[in-house]
């Protein structure tokens, strides 16, 4: 549970937002005002950080963004509420040690301090300890929700449980130029372990990014890395060095597969403490009363769908330099939104 609530926090994202409309707030929630400088906030903040990392600003879905800015807007507030209501204490060891991990995290993704991080995600530390307090506390007490609603919520959404097929592997990639180099080096490896492949990774591999570990590239699921680097990895067995090197448009990877899980379907019980989160927010959403500012609500089919927490996520690590320059992932999210 710990990963999964880890993983929220760091994926937990804001997208941006449209210009501002001529109004004193930008949404009511339960008829507690949302300040039309809080949207404007968001929607100046976002689009610098798209223009900065050369998205194409004019090409944005506004009205897209907009609701979901909006949305993220009022998630923060019912959650404030909601933590006022509880008189949850924000200042527990427990939620520290959250906060310390998710600390931990951000300094592996480019960012010195943990205040760097929220500055360039536009959050504050109250409104991140006040989602934690609001995970912990609401994932802990099995009355929360009644066990048919969570059967429920389950049922509604049980793919978004299941766990694809995955492969973790390490590559040393060679210049497309060295051919002969690129051969004779996988056929030097045949039978190396992973410690041999790793130290010859660091060596020899033009990913800079994943050499320095080894030539470690993590798991990955299909769908993720360039075509003939994920055929070959999902493919080949466990604990070898691929016969021949894989020829992609980055250079001949050398591949070495740590592990193969297959795919697993998602099982209520495996997954209870998220789904009480989700189903909760999701009930709390539902019964919020949602007041508009002018020109801020959505079209009529959309008015009373609420985007679940897990959704609104941030991708801290955008801004970092990796491995994607060159790595078989490289073409992999393209047009992810900062």
């Amino acid at each position: 549970m710990k990963k999964r609530l880890l993983a929220a926090l760091v994926s937990l994202v804001l997208l941006a937002a449209c210009s501002s409309a001529p109004a004193s707030f930008a949404v009511k929630v339960n008829d507690q005002a949302v300040p039309m400088q809080d949207y404007d906030d968001f929607y100046s903040f976002y689009q610098t950080s798209y223009e900065q990392l050369g998205y194409d600003w004019e090409g944005v879905d506004k009205e897209q963004l907009k609701q979901s800015i909006l949305e993220t807007l009022i998630q923060d507030e019912l959650l404030r509420q909601l933590a006022e209501e509880k008189n949850w204490d924000l200042q527990t060891p427990e939620v520290d040690g959250e906060l310390d991990q998710l600390k931990t995290q951000i300094t592996t993704l480019g960012f010195p301090t943990y205040d760097d991080w929220l500055l360039a995600n536009h959050r504050t530390d109250e409104k991140m300890r006040t989602l934690v307090a609001f995970q912990q506390n609401i994932s802990q007490d099995e009355g929360a929700v009644a066990p048919e609603v969570l059967q429920q919520y389950f049922d509604d959404n049980a793919a978004a449980y299941d766990t694809p097929e995955t492969v973790t592997a390490s590559h040393i990639l060679i210049d497309l130029e060295d051919e002969a180099k690129a051969y004779q080096l996988a056929a030097d490896l045949q039978g190396a372990d992973l410690e041999t492949f790793a130290e010859t990774a660091r060596k020899e591999s033009i990913d800079t990014g994943s050499a320095a570990d080894g030539g470690n590239v993590g798991s990955f699921g299909r769908g993720q890395m360039v075509t003939e680097f994920e055929d070959a990895a999902f493919s080949q067995e466990v604990g070898v060095v691929s016969a021949e090197p894989v020829q992609s448009r980055f250079g001949y990877h050398i591949i070495y597969v740590q592990d193969h899980q297959p795919a697993k379907q998602g099982v209520l019980e495996d997954n209870i403490e998220q789904l009480r989160i989700m189903a909760y927010y999701t009930n709390l959403r539902e019964n919020a009363r949602i007041e508009y500012g002018d020109g801020m609500a959505p079209p009529s089919s959309e008015e009373d769908a609420a985007l679940p927490v897990e959704e609104i996520t941030f991708s801290p690590d955008e801004t970092e330099t990796s491995a994607e320059e060159t790595a078989p992932d490289a073409e992999a999210g393209e047009a992810a939104a900062p």
